[in-house]
């Protein structure tokens, strides 16, 4: 495939924010990002999780590239001038393999004060001396299962449970679908687990989840779980973030929760790994 940069799609300006994101950017030991030498913004990576500039890096060589069709949607991200913008881009890795990211991006001068933001990096190649402020999720994974479960999604519409509960017990993540219960002035006070995989038992070491609530459950940080899955269904948008498995907090798992079915009816699909290995690494270096 050619490069889309080759062909002039993208100006110098485009090259030289992305540029300047990838190079100003490295891992500090104590999990956060160093951005830009001139500013010297120390910014906290998103909800527990690293910023993942790797899928971008050596863009001056066209190592990694914007999916052609995403184009216009990755100008969007890095040139709009106020507020803030959130989508997700496709990328073309090194080995042809196209993978997704989740971009959020928003602007401002120099003399706007901002919170701590997942990354900033100076805007280079304008008069104006501005901020680009961006972050990057690799979403490629969560993206495939959320296909699947929209899939059981119209399997179940169609009466077709031989093939649901197949693609049911292929997903090799904890995978759990609850529906949220409310109090009169609308506020959550408890789940119901309705589904939950093979896998999801193995991931959490719950028996026999479905059927049962968040509150007939011995289940640590209870509440931190309900205000999440509260999150998803009043904004109707997905939640990624690492949640403590046990009071001593020497499990962790990884959450990817989203809103299924019609927002009426309250129900959250949960995808779990156990990711306490990978926590344990991160806070020894």
């Amino acid at each position: 495939m050619e490069s889309p940069y080759s062909s002039g799609d993208m100006t110098q300006t485009d090259h030289d924010v992305l540029r300047c994101l990838v190079h100003a950017a490295f891992r500090d030991f104590d999990g956060t990002w160093q951005v830009d030498d001139e500013t010297m913004a120390a910014c906290p990576s998103p909800i527990g999780l690293p910023v993942n500039f790797d899928y971008i890096v050596h863009f001056q060589d066209a190592n990694y590239l914007i999916y052609p069709d995403d184009i216009d949607t990755f100008r969007a991200i890095i040139r709009r001038g106020t507020g803030s913008h959130a989508s997700s881009v496709r990328i073309i890795a090194q080995d042809g393999k196209v993978m997704r990211l989740q971009l959020e991006g928003s602007f401002g001068d120099a003399d706007e004060a901002r919170g701590p933001q997942s990354a900033r990096a100076q805007r280079m190649g304008t008069d104006r001396q501005d901020y680009v402020i961006v972050s990057a999720e690799d979403i490629t994974l969560e993206k495939k299962k959320q296909e699947q479960i929209l899939r059981m999604n119209e399997l179940v519409a169609q009466r077709a449970q031989a093939q649901y509960q197949e693609l049911f017990r292929s997903i090799d993540q904890g995978f759990a679908l609850v529906q949220m219960q409310y109090d009169p002035q609308g506020d959550a006070v408890d789940f119901t687990y309705l589904q939950v995989n093979p896998a999801f038992e193995k991931v959490t070491g719950l028996a026999d989840a479905a059927g049962k609530t968040l509150t007939s459950l011995d289940i640590a940080h209870a509440k931190a779980w309900l205000n999440a899955y509260q999150q998803v269904v009043a904004m109707q948008a997905p939640v990624r973030l690492i949640m403590p498995g046990d009071q001593q907090e020497t499990k962790y798992y990884e959450v990817y929760a989203f809103p299924t079915g019609e927002a009426s009816t309250h129900t959250v699909a949960v995808l779990l790994s156990d990711v306490t290995a990978r926590q344990e690494s991160e806070r020894q270096l």
